[in-house]
């Protein structure tokens, strides 16, 4: 999934106090939480990561990520359950929180909605001193609480802008502390640029490392710590996209497809296609033309 398509669906947007969980818990949908007033301050741990948990911070959590709070006082947070696509628009009632397993770094399933273009979107962000943001969430709970004509498109909408700052704050406090992050990102930046536009190509880390003038393994070391991916896997990610469009926009064959965006053949097209969307090409085409 790229930022671009991002079309969110919320399916629970309130304020409440917040209270304390002993066990970790994770949602099969993503989660916002905006602590309004903490009366002394907690902690919030993600995954292994632990965090302050004080006002005018910020947490956004991906879907089947463990977290745990430690309420010390009084916490008041807004709260926003959601997809980042309509694909779940049925269910209407917030999912319920379930226990996490012992292996708290466990990987998503493939089924979970996967970011190519910005991997924190795949894990947690944190972040302090946002209260910038507390604007737009309260637009988002009165709009969400309206039940108006389109209130649920409008809060969508609206949550979408917030995410756009929420990533953009995100840049902002990574480069402020990593002095060569800049520079590798902009690195990562015409690494992208270069897949998008030659995806169909004959690609290989070699290729795309003379690209930008860097050594493919310090180059794909610099990617995965910035994108959370291999430079293969992104490529192969990109692909796997361009190729859903296809199988949705056009009646081309499978093969065809597989080789107009860049796979050898229809086999390794195939099983990365399951493995990214845990169903084959043409299933996938015959679900979403409404073909069961």
């Amino acid at each position: 999934m790229l930022i671009s398509e991002i079309n969110p669906f919320i399916r629970y947007a309130k304020k409440y106090i917040l209270l304390p969980r002993n066990a970790f818990l994770m949602a099969p949908d993503s989660r916002i939480f905006f602590v309004t007033e903490a009366e002394k301050e907690g902690l919030v741990q993600i995954r292994t990561d632990n965090y302050p948990l004080k006002a005018n911070s910020l947490f956004y959590i991906s879907a089947n990520t463990p977290y745990k709070f430690k309420v010390s006082g009084l916490t008041k947070v807004i709260s926003i359950n959601f997809d980042f696509s309509q694909y779940r628009s049925e269910f209407l009632l917030p999912f319920d929180r379930k226990p996490a397993n012992r292996n708290l770094n466990q990987k998503k399933k493939p089924n979970d909605e996967f970011f190519v273009d910005y991997e924190p979107l795949n894990n947690f962000i944190h972040l302090e001193n946002v209260d910038f943001l507390l604007e737009t969430l309260n637009k988002i709970i009165k709009e969400y609480d309206s039940m108006k004509s389109y209130f649920r498109e409008t809060a969508s909408a609206m949550l979408k802008l917030l995410l756009i700052k929420i990533i953009n704050s995100h840049e902002k406090t990574i480069s402020n502390t990593n002095p060569n992050y800049i520079r590798n990102k902009e690195v990562v930046r015409k690494v992208k640029k270069f897949i998008h536009e030659h995806y169909s190509e004959n690609l290989t880390n070699e290729t795309i490392s003379q690209h930008v003038d860097y050594h493919s393994y310090h180059l794909n070391r610099i990617f995965k710590k910035l994108e959370g991916i291999s430079l293969h896997k992104y490529l192969n990610n990109y692909r796997i996209i361009m190729a859903e469009k296809m199988l949705l926009e056009t009646d081309e064959t499978i093969t065809y497809i597989a080789t107009e965006v860049g796979f050898d053949n229809t086999i390794s097209f195939t099983q990365n296609f399951k493995l990214k969307n845990n169903i084959t090409p043409s299933k996938y085409r015959q679900y979403n033309r409404g073909g069961f």
